[in-house]
């Protein structure tokens, strides 16, 4: 198996082919390739209030945030794109995207 995927699991539900799940880590995309994680910061992470700080030296076009335990696209409360609320506890994914960037960082919020 290849290192990039040691932290996978193989999966093959009846009759449905050879599914892999992945071990969530915090990716940063640009035209294909790796960006660096200094570029977007999110804090406090994991938050017990459920407010994020956003910061990044780039201008964000858009703000989009996924539960992960359900896939569900959760609104999103940020007025300037400074910083977001979430209202429910659980494991979320930020995409940030930039005029050139996109950028993707696991949330975690607990009470």
């Amino acid at each position: 198996m290849p290192p990039e995927m040691e932290d996978s699991t193989l999966i093959s539900p009846p009759n449905q082919g050879t599914l892999w799940q992945f071990k969530l880590e915090s990716v940063s995309v640009v035209n294909n390739s790796l960006k660096s994680e200094d570029e977007l910061s999110v804090y406090p992470n994991p938050s017990s209030s459920g407010i994020f700080q956003i910061q990044t030296p780039h201008v964000i076009k858009h703000v989009t945030l996924h539960e992960i335990a359900s896939g569900k696209k959760i609104p999103v409360n940020n007025h300037n794109n400074s910083s977001i609320h979430i209202n429910q506890k659980g494991v979320y994914l930020l995409t940030v995207q930039t005029q050139n960037e996109i950028f993707r960082k696991k949330l975690v919020v607990v009470n």
